[in-house]
């Protein structure tokens, strides 16, 4: 029976340690999202603006099919 509890707890342990690295992970990721959208921002202005719309082409330039 102590056998069991052991290995039990060992692979607690293991998905515990598992979790606390994606939580990790994902905590990096959402910072790396958040700097790169704030630096999209401040170059074009709210990423808002542009939803929806087209960009014209420029004068001579054919429609693309």
């Amino acid at each position: 029976m102590a056998d069991i509890v052991t290995e039990q707890w060992i692979q607690i342990q293991g998905l515990e340690q598992a979790l606390h690295i994606t939580q990790i992970l994902t905590f990096d990721h959402a910072l790396l999202f958040a700097e790169r959208k704030k630096k999209k921002e401040e170059r074009f202005g709210s990423s808002s603006c542009c939803i929806g719309t087209q960009t014209q082409r420029t004068k001579g330039q054919k429609k693309k099919n």
